[in-house]
């Protein structure tokens, strides 16, 4: 995860890194593996309220760049 001079994030993972389409399966997919990632670097502080309005931001962002409805249920 990158932060720039202007606050904007970037979340950099080249591990398998691929260009595909979007599908709902993989977006799903790399969702839930970041949050657990997440979560295994600040346990249950993930289910904060602070930390939930953050990740409720990159659903959002992730949603409206990658086509996802954000409403929908995610991991």
């Amino acid at each position: 995860v990158l932060m720039d001079a202007h606050g904007n994030i970037w979340l950099i993972d080249f591990d398998r890194g691929v260009l595909r389409k979007p599908a709902r399966g993989w977006q799903q997919a790399n969702l839930a593996r970041l949050r657990r990632s997440l979560r295994k670097r600040v346990g249950k502080a993930i289910e904060s309220a602070a930390i939930g309005e953050g990740w409720d931001a990159l659903l959002s962002a992730y949603g409206a760049n990658m086509g996802l409805d954000p409403r929908e249920p995610r991991g």
